[in-house]
């Protein structure tokens, strides 16, 4: 390890240049993040931590002012809270989403006054103790709010006098220039649970109010930032031309052998998966599941099971990703089936060292969400090294938990290797997705009919609306309702979270991959191949490759009795 010694003269007053200087250092990883954060602490004794979460709050002057709620960001969370100043109640809505340090995350929602009045928004932040009882300063910071329906005064912060933000009031909180660069502009404004900014504006009765904004998190004490990687012509970039267009085949590796009958792709899969235009396959195999003793020997049988798939997928041109999957008992205890984990990974790389590069390695499909940041990144580094003993050029995929890009911040990857591609699954909006079959428990025959995108053209009527959570029927409530640009069945719900994806990837420089989408065949075929479409549309605009689910089961690509693509799907897929 190499160390550097840097000295910096700086005045007092250019404590401004300073912070920028150190942020930069922690970019280009000079010097590590937590020493960035721990300078930038307000005291030793209330400890710094990255916010996961942005918060602001919303207070009526009057009754009747903040109805007819309606969050437009898929994600977040609206209280409506009672607020008590000086012997005053005042209704208020308390809003949260999640944020992160690596992009601006928009948040949206309207409502409609019932009478005319006053509205102040207050930038905030979460409020969390340590163990011992001492809050934690979570910075949010905030830019670019544009209200619609109302005036507000400088939402972008760009006019200041100092740290003052004209037309701001501030209360600990401040608008200024910084080490991330803002939204827009070059100010925005920084706050925390006790330090906040807050303004205040008219609504009109009748008025549809709209607000858009910006947050995002500064750099954590709590665990380390990521080490970029500037160049976007590493080689898993090159690598990742070779996995644009795929597709899973599951129902099989995946499952308990005991459990599945014939293998159910013959040669002719391959040869049609070819011609209509894929580039690789995604194999689900879970190794668990031929494990022979103690030691954690694999039985051969899978090897031989796994080569029947990759030599058919070779001989036409296939490229293919092996994928550990269904791993139920890492997923429960993580921790205990570490050293299985190792074992397994160490004979795969064995067994296909010699094997070109367009054979992948995916190390374990969704990792549960219990596993925190170290502990996942150690088992990920620990990982990398046996399999890079004996193939120190195969591209490895890796997911963060749950493969949802709401876990992207656990990720801390090794900068030395730069052939890592990260995958993650994106299925919103899932009640359209998964009508017709199981969701995390929940039989979903009852959303068959769903169309995308919606509203509908006749109310979606549920049959029996008890047997379903109030989560769906509220969601039913709104599909029905909703216009086309804030219907939670539209484009907007996956483009949300492939946004996030494709901010992480840009900003630390990995390629991304998205290693499951699509829709049940219970869905009607224009919304399926609407959908798709639509999916597809943005990934290949933002250079990110794929895989769908799946080639012939519930989100099935092909219809297997005419050996032809169910209706609307290959012109979805790869007509322009």
């Amino acid at each position: 390890m190499t160390y550097i010694k840097i000295k910096i003269r700086t005045m007092t007053n250019n404590k401004k240049s300073l912070i920028i200087l150190l942020f930069c250092l922690v970019s280009f990883g000079v010097i590590n993040g937590a020493v960035f954060t721990n300078l930038l602490s307000p005291s030793s004794t209330q400890p710094y931590k990255m916010a996961n979460y942005a918060q602001f709050e919303l207070i009526a002057s009057s009754p009747n002012l903040l109805t007819n709620v309606v969050q437009i960001t898929p994600q977040g969370d609206i209280q409506r809270i009672k607020l008590v100043k000086t012997n005053n109640v005042f209704d208020a809505l308390r809003i949260k989403f999640p944020i992160n340090y690596f992009s601006w995350t928009p948040f949206s929602l309207r409502f409609t006054p019932q009478t005319n009045g006053e509205i102040t928004i207050v930038l905030s932040g979460p409020y969390e103790e340590n163990t011992n009882k001492i809050p934690y300063t979570q910075m949010n910071l905030w830019d670019n709010i544009e209200i619609s329906g109302a005036e507000l005064t400088n939402g972008d912060f760009e006019e200041v006098n100092g740290n003052q933000p004209i037309g701001w009031l501030l209360k600990g909180g401040v608008a200024n220039s910084g080490p991330i660069p803002a939204y827009k502009g070059r100010y925005y404004g920084r706050t925390s649970f006790n330090k906040t900014i807050e303004t205040t504006f008219a609504v009109k009765s009748g008025s549809n109010i709209t607000i858009n904004l910006f947050a995002r998190s500064m750099p954590s004490i709590a665990e380390k930032v990521m080490r970029r990687i500037l160049s976007k012509n590493t080689t898993a970039h090159t690598t990742a031309k070779k996995f644009a267009r795929g597709v899973n085949l599951t129902h099989y590796l995946e499952l308990n052998p005991e459990k599945v009958g014939q293998m159910p792709y013959p040669q002719t899969d391959f040869k049609l998966i070819k011609s209509e235009g894929f580039d690789h396959i995604r194999i689900p195999i879970a190794f668990q599941y031929y494990i022979a003793d103690s030691n954690y020997n694999l039985n051969p049988i899978i090897f031989d099971k796994i080569e029947v798939l990759i030599t058919n997928a070779f001989l036409n041109n296939l490229n293919v990703i092996l994928c550990w999957s269904g791993f139920e008992e890492f997923y429960s205890k993580p921790t205990e089936c570490t050293n299985l984990l190792f074992q397994v990974w160490r004979q795969i790389s064995d067994f296909y060292n010699l094997y070109p590069e367009n054979l992948a390695f995916e190390l374990i499909d969704s990792p549960p969400s219990s596993l925190n940041a170290p502990s996942l990144n150690t088992i990920y580094q620990n990982t990398i090294n046996i399999i890079r003993e004996k193939n120190p050029e195969k591209t490895i995929f890796l997911s963060p938990p749950e493969s949802s890009v709401n876990y992207l911040s656990y990720l801390n990857l090794p900068y030395e290797d730069d052939n890592i591609i990260v995958s993650v699954k994106v299925f919103d909006p899932v009640y359209f997705t998964h009508q017709g079959i199981n969701f995390n428990g929940l039989d979903l025959k009852e959303l068959i009919g769903i169309v995308f995108p919606g509203p509908p053209q006749k109310p979606f009527v549920l049959k029996n609306p008890d047997n379903l959570p109030e989560a769906v029927k509220d969601w039913i409530l709104k599909y029905n309702k909703f216009p086309s640009d804030i219907n939670p069945c539209s484009n907007r719900s996956f483009e949300y979270y492939l946004n996030i994806a494709r901010q992480w990837s840009e900003y630390l420089g990995r390629p991304i991959y998205v290693s499951g989408f699509g829709a049940s065949s219970y869905a009607d075929s224009e919304s399926r191949s609407k959908y798709y479409f639509q999916f597809r549309k943005y990934l290949n605009e933002a250079n990110i490759g794929w895989s769908i689910y799946d080639w012939k089961f519930e989100f099935k690509y092909i219809d297997s009795a005419r050996n032809q693509p169910l209706p609307g799907m290959h012109e979805a897929l790869f007509e322009k």
